[in-house]
């Protein structure tokens, strides 16, 4: 597995998390290089998603 599959996996991981759709045209974009970029929160919460909650 190489780092730059593990980033794209990442990157999934955290729309899945912020519940973007499957189909949404941000999981075609390239992966950023840095997934902790708070541009890159900041566009996804003005988006209008959000985390998921989560259960305990």
């Amino acid at each position: 597995m190489t780092p730059q599959y593990m980033r794209y996996v990442l990157f999934q991981k955290m729309l899945d998390v912020y519940q973007v759709p499957k189909d949404h045209a941000m999981r075609t974009k390239s992966t950023p290089t840095r997934l902790d970029d708070p541009d890159l929160i900041g566009k996804l919460k003005e988006m209008g998603f959000a985390k998921a909650k989560t259960y305990h």
